[in-house]
């Protein structure tokens, strides 16, 4: 059995963080929105050509074969519209809402398979043919209107291709070995697409999150740049506004710095701020911690209290101490700021938590460094 291909079916274990694998999800949803947002109108505009058709033919309700169309019809209409309403109520908060749309995706898709199986009853049922075209076309598509794994797309394939054979084979007695023979071949190159469009989509999300983690690292240390920062830290406060949670802020300096370059040189300073970093990233989320310039690092921890921020500093503290293998074979101090608030959605900002931590900061190295100041509002 070949195992790669079994790989391929679940795109889950592909990626070696979890982290990885959310940040690709996010950028996977991005796209599907943008696919769907393009797709569901077109299958909305035809919905309504072939009901205007049908109602030029006679009628919806002139016999029952129209009646059976218009409720194939309408269906698709109301779910497609549906389907856009959401989409669009989605979009405002995709970063958010990502698994949401990914989970709407699988049901939406898993109707136009039932859908097609309707469609191609009443074909067989009223016509003694079946739109084949159809549901072939359909199974084509639904890895490109929405972001559906492999693994339910072959789900798909065998329950859909089941039925419609099924039905088949009641109605229409001639070439049924014929259609399954069909049938299998389409389903196997539609697998196969569908396989290699999501290969070639996930090495591109990919690519995407090693780029924006080139951009928003910083290369000595490790830690997100004081640009991410600034991206990251308006969505953190927002976050805690609306979840009325306690925002701690905590800013670390490595104290005495500028000596230890002078004296040991600029590569065991670079030595421990990739240690400190480390440190931190041992104590705290990675997410959580960055660079903030030179020999200073800011954390925030949104949902903590100032017991909590002390808590980290003291752990911190504690690691820097039995650290195994200190560079230069010197001991290095840090001074730490730590503030606590409530972030409001007027007046306060998050500078203000960074210009108090800092005040802090210094406060701390005032007192005699290798300590910290905190305070609490």
């Amino acid at each position: 059995m070949n195992l790669e291909f079994l790989k391929k079916l679940n795109f889950n274990r592909q990626f070696e963080t979890e982290a990885e694998r959310e940040r690709v999800l996010k950028h996977a949803a991005a796209d599907s929105l943008a696919s769907g947002k393009r797709a569901v109108p077109t299958i909305i505009f035809f919905e309504i050509i072939m009901l205007g058709m049908w109602f030029l033919q006679g009628g919806f309700f002139s016999s029952m074969e129209h009646i059976a169309y218009f409720i194939a019809y309408t269906s698709l209409l109301l779910c497609s519209v549906a389907a856009y309403i959401i989409l669009i109520a989605v979009g405002r908060d995709i970063e958010r809402r990502y698994r949401l749309l990914q989970d709407l995706s699988v049901v939406y898709d898993a109707f136009m398979v039932i859908w097609s199986v309707y469609i191609t009853a009443i074909d067989a049922h009223y016509n003694g043919s079946f739109s084949g075209i159809v549901f072939i076309t359909i199974l084509v598509i639904v890895p490109v209107v929405s972001f559906v794994k492999p693994v339910f797309y072959v789900i798909f394939h065998v329950v859909g291709c089941g039925l419609v054979l099924a039905i088949i084979s009641v109605y229409i007695k001639d070439d049924v070995w014929a259609n399954i023979i069909n049938f299998s071949v389409f389903a196997i190159i539609s697998l196969i697409s569908s396989l290699t469009y999501y290969g070639v989509r996930i090495s591109s999300y990919k690519r995407q999150v090693m780029l924006e983690d080139a951009a928003e690292r910083d290369v000595l240390s490790g830690l997100y740049n004081r640009q991410k920062l600034g991206r990251m830290s308006p969505v953190i406060w927002k976050r805690c506004v609306e979840k009325e949670m306690t925002l701690t802020c905590i800013l670390c300096d490595i104290d005495d710095f500028k000596q230890i370059n002078d004296n040991y040189g600029h590569f065991v300073g670079d030595e421990w701020i990739k240690t400190v970093a480390e440190i931190m990233k041992q104590s705290v989320h990675d997410d959580l911690c960055f660079r903030y310039g030179g020999e200073e690092f800011i954390m925030l921890l949104p949902g903590e209290d100032l017991k909590d921020g002390i808590h980290v500093v003291e752990m911190i503290q504690e690691k820097l101490k039995i650290f195994p293998q200190k560079p230069g074979n010197i001991d290095v101090t840090l001074s730490f700021g730590i503030y606590e608030g409530l972030p409001s959605a007027e007046g306060d900002n998050i500078e203000k938590f960074f210009s108090k931590a800092d005040a802090l900061m210094y406060q701390a190295k005032r007192n005699g460094k290798n300590q910290y100041c905190s305070e609490r509002v």
